[in-house]
């Protein structure tokens, strides 16, 4: 666990009971000197593509995210500090996902590979979501879990068009078919700014953890009076017990 200015951190990640490897990754970059202009970043993303590919995809956009920190930005004509922040991770993210299908075009083998990408930047008092595909990002506040990324399913998209039910796509055999995901010519960047508030929780997680817990679950989980390692512990281990039919990853942000 670590600790940073109040900030309480966790992450932690395992391959499950069903598959062959781990095709996700994380980052956190919380240290260096750019850091002060930058804010903290974290980040969760979820490979596919076969074989070991998707951890290669996964891998590939978390070291183009490290980007975010490296170079300078130029400036954003008529953002505010915040939003020409976001913009900056939005177009490292495009970048990202530039160097993803140039692999795929250079060799035959990488063909297919994509990745979810889940991403939170906490800066001067606020926190910047961008997202793509169906990891996702949760905020525990005053006792209330909400989910903070939309997720970019067939399942979800029935939901919009009013055809299915939010409760029919907890379990509908398309909530796991992807409509966008890095590693393809993606229509948007799924993005928000929110205030930070003294308290606020904030959960990034891959399918592997959610498909296995409830909202409920984690609910009970995350209000309990533990620490952030304890909490990361008992999330891993809930969806391990639960069947661990996935890759489990979670990052725990205590602010």
């Amino acid at each position: 666990m670590e600790s940073h200015n109040k900030i309480k951190i966790c992450a932690k990640t395992d391959i499950g009971l069903k598959r062959k490897n781990n095709e996700d990754t994380y980052l956190i970059v919380t240290n260096g000197q750019n850091v002060q202009d930058y804010g903290m970043l974290f980040a969760v993303a979820d490979g596919m593509g076969g074989h070991a590919f998707g951890e290669v995809a996964s891998k590939m956009v978390c070291e183009g995210l490290s980007e975010y920190y490296k170079k300078k930005q130029s400036p954003s004509l008529g953002l505010d500090f915040h939003q020409s922040r976001l913009h900056h991770l939005i177009r490292t993210i495009r970048f990202a996902n530039n160097q993803i299908l140039r692999a795929s075009e250079r060799n035959q083998i990488f063909e297919g590979m994509g990745t979810t990408l889940s991403v939170l930047v906490l800066i001067k008092g606020k926190a910047l979501i961008a997202h793509v595909g169906d990891s996702r990002i949760y905020r525990l506040r005053q006792g209330h879990l909400e989910q903070l990324t939309v997720d970019h399913t067939m399942a979800q998209f029935l939901v919009e068009e009013g055809e299915i039910t939010p409760e029919d796509a907890v379990k509908h055999p398309a909530r796991h078919i992807l409509t966008q995901v890095l590693g393809s010519n993606i229509d948007e960047v799924d993005t928000r700014i929110e205030k930070l508030q003294p308290g606020d929780l904030f959960l990034l997680c891959s399918d592997g953890m959610y498909d296995m817990l409830a909202d409920d679950d984690m609910l009970k989980i995350l209000i309990a009076p533990s620490n952030a390692q304890a909490v990361c512990d008992q999330l891993l281990e809930s969806a391990i017990k639960n069947g661990g039919k996935d890759n489990v990853t979670v990052i725990v942000v205590k602010v």
